[in-house]
């Protein structure tokens, strides 16, 4: 197609828009032009891809912590990622500490809901968390599931001594056999200053799956601090 023609196809085709309404020229935008806006939006889509890949390959994340059903603004765990960095002697520069929070309900089957629970799922099965810090709800329906480690060896004789008020024994889902599971973090100072939870046992559990049960302590260790 030479200028003159192209420049003739734009002509009719401004013409044809002109002549419908906002809604309609939508409309026949996306009838015609399908196809290339797709295309566009595949290209848009590898190019995001390929920038958040690349972005996490030269990312370590030492820690991820999820804080489920808290509601509380995302500023707030962007800072307490800070904290948690400056409190364990700083991060490198390729380092981060990953705090989100999420949404859990077993019993909401809306899409959104559904959407949720396999994040959740997804995210235990990759062994990509650490620490969960949840209601008692969720607590109790994770636990049934054999979702948490037990704590007994993670523990110092130090750490069981100065928390021994706040540790959540329970029994392991396949034996029975009665451990530590959890902290009690309704009180934690951190907690409290930042208001996570609006009241009722909030508790902190480490991931089957988790990698980083080292930091994992040192971060009940920062919830904890005076």
């Amino acid at each position: 197609m030479d200028e003159r023609s192209l420049k003739e196809v734009i002509r009719e085709e401004w013409k044809k828009l002109s002549g419908l309404k906002w809604g309609q020229r939508l409309g026949y935008i996306w009838d015609y032009y399908k196809p290339l806006m797709l295309g566009i939006l595949g290209i848009i889509a590898v190019i995001s891809l390929g920038i958040s890949l690349y972005r996490n390959a030269q990312i370590d994340t030492i820690f991820q912590g999820y804080f489920i059903n808290c509601g509380t603004l995302p500023e707030i765990t962007e800072q307490m990622s800070q904290e948690f960095g400056d409190y364990i002697g700083g991060l490198e520069r390729n380092q981060e500490v990953f705090l989100t929070t999420m949404s859990y309900d077993p019993e909401d089957t809306s899409q959104y809901g559904v959407a949720n629970q396999m994040k959740l799922t997804t995210l235990m099965a990759a062994g990509d968390v650490d620490m969960f810090l949840m209601d008692e709800e969720t607590y109790e329906e994770l636990q049934n599931l054999g979702a948490f480690k037990e704590l007994s060896e993670l523990l110092t004789t130090e750490q069981q001594e100065k928390w021994k008020e706040y540790l959540h024994y329970d029994e392991d889902s396949e034996s029975g056999e009665e451990g530590i599971y959890a902290l009690e973090l309704q009180a934690s100072p951190v907690m409290e200053e930042y208001q996570l939870y609006g009241g009722g046992p909030v508790y902190g559990a480490l991931m089957v799956s988790g990698t980083h049960d080292e930091l994992s302590m040192q971060f009940f260790e920062y919830l904890m601090k005076e």
